[in-house]
């Protein structure tokens, strides 16, 4: 089941940062499990804060964000795509989520679901 997962995310990943736009990205998958009580609605409502702090922290970046939903396996599941014009704007990113703001939007991930795998993918359109 993994492996379909992960096969999934990486066609998924391909499809979009094509249909997306014609240049290179940096894309980052993060699978997740909501913990109980949450709500996938609850999830994009924290995605949009993340996506608006992160674009805010990075003017002309244009960072993008997917939420991805199960349609068949776990209800439960579901995972982010994050999309990055260059690892610069990846790393930049990372650094943003260690500020005061960014902590207290990771305190609100924490209590939203476990995100206990991710990946990195160099994105090239063919």
């Amino acid at each position: 089941m993994h492996r379909v997962i992960t096969t999934l995310l990486a066609l998924t990943a391909l499809f979009l940062a094509s249909a997306a736009s014609a240049e290179d990205r940096v894309l980052e998958f993060w699978m997740c499990t909501l913990k109980e009580g949450k709500t996938l609605e609850d999830a994009a409502t924290i995605n949009g804060k993340w996506l608006k702090l992160q674009n805010d922290a990075n003017p002309g970046a244009k960072i993008r964000s997917w939420g991805l939903t199960s349609i068949v396996g776990e209800p439960n599941a579901f995972g982010y795509m994050d999309s990055f014009p260059n690892l610069e704007a990846w790393a930049k990113a990372k650094a943003v989520i260690e500020s005061a703001e960014g902590q207290a939007l990771d305190a609100e991930f924490g209590a939203l679901a476990d995100c206990t795998r991710n990946r990195l993918y160099q994105a090239t359109e063919h």
